[in-house]
């Protein structure tokens, strides 16, 4: 019983769990580059910081 009980419950919480995955990866990056921003005092995101600098050029880094 228990072993069926296991195989339902997986069978239910996959589908949920791959359906949620799209939103865990950009909340890990987004995770990441808050902690990395709050240890270093400049760091460079690659996409981002070039066009930051281009649309910006006073902007530091």
């Amino acid at each position: 019983m228990l072993g069926i009980g296991l195989i339902v419950l997986y069978t239910v919480t996959m589908p949920v769990f791959f359906l949620c995955l799209p939103v865990l990866i950009p909340l890990a990056v987004h995770l990441y580059y808050t902690f990395k921003g709050y240890t270093t005092p400049v760091f460079t995101i690659p996409v981002v910081t070039d066009l930051t600098k281009r649309f910006f050029p006073d902007f530091p880094g």
